[in-house]
């Protein structure tokens, strides 16, 4: 009796705490819902001009939508085309219930922040155990993190916050079917997969990677590497409506002057010693910084020892 109370109240307190930590970060959403103002963030104007662009689409019936016909003073852009677009097709939908577009990219970043706490606290309970009170505190420093919510209050990166959504659902699934290789745990992780393509370019290349290392990580503990093998495959077949038309229509726009001049790469690669620290620039029109913070990266630092040594 007493290990079943106890067992209750560590999940209460767990639940607890990463609900207190999801409704602390997403205050900013709220505020803005009940005054149907969009967030002040960098890119939020130019997220709802594309949002707007997007329904327009939808609305014409055209459901893979490319052509933003009233950007470049009304001549059009094919930039709806090259944007992966989970986060343009859920703030759709949100658009339907909510008919109103700020609404509608709050109620999307709302839903994304959620279920990146829920996500991050299943995948934490699943890599240790029965282990809630970490798989909270987890949950909680993810949704909490300062790049977690940089992202979404100060870039209002709607596109690349939505990656936060689908990486611990991504982890988690690539768990599940290391530790038990089914055709279901394989469908799920085909369509994690697929919404990783589906949400941000930049992000889906430094997440592979990852993903890859993981599984050596995880050699000795997964039953059938072809099931995860298969597994992108048909992600990447999910997602091949994005990627594959990019891929083909890259050359008939000037992707070349992403490496030129200001646009070139080395012009924004950051120091190591800026992600440890590096003050902001407030009022200066410099920019803003690019500080993990020297507490969080001697935590990822041993959490990955941690990590690596009860999985090697």
């Amino acid at each position: 009796m007493d290990r079943q109370k106890t067992i209750v109240d560590h999940r209460f307190f767990s639940a607890a705490l990463v609900t207190i930590a999801l409704v602390i970060a997403s205050t900013g959403l709220i505020v803005g819902l009940k005054e149907k103002k969009l967030i002040k963030g960098y890119d939020a104007t130019a997220h709802a001009i594309l949002a707007s662009e997007f329904h327009d689409n939808i609305s014409n019936g055209n459901y893979m939508p490319t052509w933003a016909a009233d950007l470049r003073f009304g001549f059009g852009e094919p930039q709806l085309q090259f944007r992966p677009p989970l986060q343009s097709y859920v703030s759709e939908m949100s658009l339907f219930l909510s008919k109103d577009i700020f609404s509608a990219l709050h109620w999307t970043a709302l839903l994304f922040l959620i279920g990146a706490g829920i996500g991050m606290y299943f995948f934490a309970q699943g890599i240790l155990g029965s282990t809630t009170h970490t798989a909270a505190l987890v949950a909680t420093a993810y949704v909490l993190s300062p790049y977690f919510l940089r992202d979404l209050y100060v870039r209002a990166a709607f596109s690349e916050f939505s990656c936060f959504f689908v990486l611990p659902w991504l982890s988690l699934a690539f768990l599940r079917l290391a530790k038990k290789p089914t055709i279901q745990n394989a469908a799920v992780a085909s369509l994690a997969y697929a919404l990783l393509a589906l949400s941000h370019a930049a992000v889906y290349l430094f997440a592979v990677p990852f993903l890859i290392l993981a599984h050596v990580l995880w050699r000795k503990h997964i039953a059938r590497l072809s099931y995860s093998i298969a597994a992108v495959i048909f992600g990447m077949l999910i997602s091949a409506f994005y990627w594959c038309i990019v891929l083909i229509e890259k050359n008939s726009v000037k992707t070349l002057l992403l490496a030129e001049g200001y646009e070139t790469y080395p012009q924004h690669f950051t120091r190591l010693d800026q992600l440890v620290y590096m003050p902001w620039a407030y009022g200066e029109g410099l920019g803003f910084s690019y500080s993990i913070g020297a507490a969080i990266l001697i935590a990822v630092g041993w959490a990955i020892y941690v990590w690596t040594k009860n999985f090697s």
